[in-house]
C-alpha cells in the first residue's frame, strides 16, 4: 500500500501553462493492498472438514480402470492433495459429500477470487455431479461451478473463479468442494485438488506512504499582473514572456490607458 501526491498540469494550444498543486497540499491517491486468505500447498495437512471419503494425503493413481481416467500420483507440486478417494473412484448412489475449508475473513476485501489445481474425473451431470460452493455464514452455501458435462482429465488443470460478489467484505467465509449425487451406474475416480489460494484487494489500513514533495518556489518577481496607467509594464511584442509565465495575449489585460503619446503603453497586461 503506498499513498502518492500528485500535482495537475495544463497547457493550451498557444502554450499557456497551468499548474494546480492544491494549494501547496497537492491531490493524493492510496493503492490498495494484496491479501491472501487461505494459502494451502497441501505439504502439510490444512485440517479442513472432510465427509465421506474426502481425505487428504498422497493419492495413488488408482482408479478410473472402467470409466475415465484414474486419479494423479502425486499432487501439482509436492506428495500431498485433497481427494475423494485417493485410493480410487466414487460410489454409486452418493449423496453430497463435501470437504470444506475453515473460515477465513474477507472483511477489508473489495474483491476475492479463488485459484487452484484440480484433476477431475466425473460422468456428466445427468448421472453425477462434482461442484464448488462457498458461504459467508457457514450454512447459506452457493454454487459457483458445477460440472456442465463429463470431464475426464489425466494431467492438472488450472482453476480460478471471482468471489467478489458472494464473499467480498463478509467476516465469515468458506469454501468447499462437493461430490455427488451420483446414480447407480457408472463410477469415476473424482476430485483432487492441490495449491489452493484465495485472495484479494483489500483497503490499506496503515500503509507507507511517499513523502509530500518538496515544492521549490519561484524566484522572486514583480507581479504579472494587476498593474495599472501610472506603474506600466512597456511590453514590446505580443505575446510577451515575464518571469516564467506568458502574458499579453488578445484580451488579456488589467487596464486600457489614455493614449498620451508613443512611448506610453495603450493597455496594460
Amino acid at each position: 500500500c503506498t499513498t502518492y501526491y500528485v500535482e495537475i498540469e495544463a497547457e493550451d494550444t498557444v502554450g499557456n501553462i497551468s499548474v494546480d498543486d492544491n494549494s501547496g497540499s497537492y491531490y493524493s491517491f492510496m493503492t490498495l493492498g494484496q491479501s491472501i486468505f487461505v494459502d494451502e500447498n497441501m505439504n502439510s495437512n490444512p485440517g479442513w472438514t472432510t465427509q465421506g471419503q474426502w481425505a487428504w494425503g498422497a493419492p495413488t493413481g488408482a482408479g478410473g480402470a472402467a470409466h475415465g481416467n484414474p486419479d494423479p500420483d502425486s499432487g501439482y507440486t509436492g506428495s500431498n492433495v485433497y481427494g475423494y478417494n485417493l485410493n480410487g473412484d466414487y460410489t454409486s448412489n452418493l449423496s453430497e459429500t463435501y470437504l470444506t475449508t475453515g473460515s477465513f475473513d474477507c472483511t477489508d476485501a473489495s474483491t476475492v477470487t479463488i485459484s487452484f489445481w484440480r484433476w477431475l474425473n466425473v460422468e456428466s451431470p445427468t448421472y453425477d455431479e462434482a461442484a464448488i460452493e462457498v458461504s459467508s455464514n457457514g450454512s447459506s452455501w452457493t454454487q459457483i461451478w458445477v460440472n456442465s458435462g463429463q470431464i475426464t482429465e489425466d494431467s492438472w488443470s488450472y482453476q480460478e473463479y471471482d468471489l467478489t460478489t458472494e464473499l467480498a467484505g463478509e467476516g465469515t467465509c468458506y469454501v468447499r468442494w462437493v461430490m455427488g449425487p451420483t446414480d447407480g451406474s457408472y463410477q469415476f475416480s473424482g476430485w483432487n485438488i492441490d495449491d489452493v489460494i484465495v485472495e484479494g484487494e483489500t483497503v490499506c489500513s496503515g500503509p507507507t506512504s511517499t513523502p509530500i514533495p518538496t515544492n521549490t518556489p519561484l524566484p522572486t518577481s514583480t507581479p504579472v499582473t494587476g498593474e495599472n496607467c501610472s506603474n506600466p509594464i512597456v511590453i514590446g511584442s505580443i505575446p510577451y514572456t515575464h518571469d516564467y509565465q506568458t502574458v499579453g495575449f488578445l484580451n488579456d489585460y488589467d487596464e486600457v490607458c489614455d493614449y498620451t503619446g508613443s512611448t506610453s503603453p495603450d493597455v496594460v497586461y
